[in-house]
């Protein structure tokens, strides 16, 4: 398992227009009909309503409200004056290649096990694992979407920077927590039991995950 996280680093501050940019690229991608083999299925919202539908002509719409509710959230939460530099941190979970629409992830889902569906659950359930160990407040806005475009399945999730009473910490995360939550995923879920090439493998394919 590979956890990575992109945090806002560009000296203006960030704008709605950048998340939404950011959210209907992780729905569409760039071309035209690849949101049909992109998504695994439907976005998970924590803290955020899916008012429109995400596939098709209503995916502007989905992306542009949902930016606006996550900064409306962490805009309300913040203390003082002040505007926060950055109002949401992204994190990108890749499973394995060998993972993908194989029973490792479908038997995660005990009603869903035969299905497609019961795969996306599995990757879905192990993120939402992931982020919990990241101490990812629930309080906080959370937009997650689980991709199957590549040779191994992973996982964007976009979480609020601020709610009432709660604070991302994960952008302070180090490099020694990644991999010892990593390591502790692949234990409970069996995901990686190959050496160092297959490992090396696996980083190379998740190069390019956004």
């Amino acid at each position: 398992m590979l956890i990575k996280i992109n945090c806002y680093t560009a000296k203006q501050r960030q704008r709605v227009c950048e998340i939404s940019r950011l959210i209907r690229y992780l729905l569409v991608g760039r071309g035209p009909g690849q949101s049909l083999v992109r998504l695994a299925g439907p976005p998970f919202c924590r803290n955020l309503i899916q008012r429109h539908n995400p596939f098709g002509g209503e995916m502007e719409e989905s992306a542009t409200d949902i930016a606006k509710q996550l900064t409306s959230s962490v805009l309300s939460a913040r203390i003082g004056d002040s505007r926060p530099h950055d109002l949401c941190t992204h994190v990108i979970m890749s499973i394995p290649p060998r993972y993908r629409s194989r029973n490792a992830l479908k038997s995660l889902d005990f009603n869903e096990k035969n299905s497609d569906e019961g795969t996306y659950v599995g990757a879905l359930r192990i993120a939402l694992d992931i982020l919990d160990m990241l101490a990812i407040d629930h309080r906080l806005a959370l937009y997650c979407v689980v991709h199957a475009d590549r040779r191994h399945m992973h996982i964007h999730a976009i979480v609020g920077r601020f709610a009432y009473g709660a604070r991302d910490l994960v952008s302070d995360r180090s490099s020694f927590d990644l991999i010892r939550i990593s390591k502790t995923i692949d234990e409970r879920y069996s995901l990686c039991k190959g050496g160092a090439a297959f490992k090396n493998s696996h980083r190379q394919a998740t190069n390019a995950l956004v």
